[in-house]
């Protein structure tokens, strides 16, 4: 099934990433829900937020998708949320992977309780930036996506 921004392969989802000038797989569908399976050196954990392909995401209605799982791989904990919320409190924004939506934690509601060690070590990359750049990144990224 084809549709215009999403390949479905099977309950696989792929969206077109401009950064990778590929279609890649960025989840699984299941019944009405979107998994989202993120890997520990995602950054954007960094700053309490997950992202989606935009133009995949306007298309999650259509295909009947009406909730959305964050799943991380190197945890096993998961994050849930509607389509809904994503599109009240989302913010869309583009680091360099296409268009996407954003939406805070805060949003989101905690299935699994994340363990403290494994937490800090996503944070190894982030950490050996030089504390200049550390503090222009975060500042811009929580203005773009949080609420005042």
């Amino acid at each position: 099934m084809a549709l215009s921004n999403i390949i479905k392969r099977g309950n696989k989802l792929l969206c077109y990433d401009p950064k990778f000038k590929s279609y890649r797989i960025m989840g699984i569908h299941k019944k009405d829900t979107f998994i989202k399976p993120v890997k520990a050196n995602n950054f954007m954990r960094v700053i309490g937020v997950y992202g989606i392909q935009y133009d995949a995401f306007s298309e999650f209605k259509e295909i009947g998708i009406k909730k959305i799982t964050v799943y991380e791989q190197h945890t096993k904990n998961k994050w849930q949320s509607k389509v809904k919320d994503w599109e009240l409190n989302g913010k869309i924004a583009d680091y360099g992977n296409g268009k996407q939506i954003f939406l805070s934690l805060k949003f989101m509601s905690f299935v699994k309780k994340e363990p403290e060690k494994e937490q800090v070590s996503m944070f190894t990359a982030f950490a050996n930036m030089p504390d200049e750049n550390k503090k222009t990144i975060l500042a811009n990224m929580r203005k773009a996506i949080h609420k005042n």
